[in-house]
């Protein structure tokens, strides 16, 4: 299977951001950024961003639809029940 459609998670921050741009300038993958409701982070607009509920994991399955790989690039801050709804919308 080839990966085209890439979404990421954290994209805004310090480790997400260097991602981002590596991935997206590769220009090998089509890129979905999803992010939280309020979030200021700025993205290429080459980038599709989706606004989700972390909290939410019909929320996350919408989102991550058509997707063939995610990367989570959320802090230790992020609540740990965001991760397990991240893995479960994405099994």
């Amino acid at each position: 299977m080839s990966i085209k459609n890439v979404a990421i998670t954290g994209a805004g921050g310090n480790i997400g951001g260097p991602i981002l741009k590596a991935i997206v300038d590769s220009g090998d993958f089509f890129v979905t950024v999803l992010i939280r409701e309020g979030s200021k982070a700025t993205f290429p607009e080459s980038v599709k961003v989706i606004v989700v509920d972390f909290e939410s994991v019909d929320s996350l399955t919408a989102a991550l639809k058509g997707q063939d790989a995610v990367v989570s690039a959320v802090g230790v801050s992020f609540p740990i029940y965001s991760h397990l709804y991240l893995c479960l919308s994405t099994s």
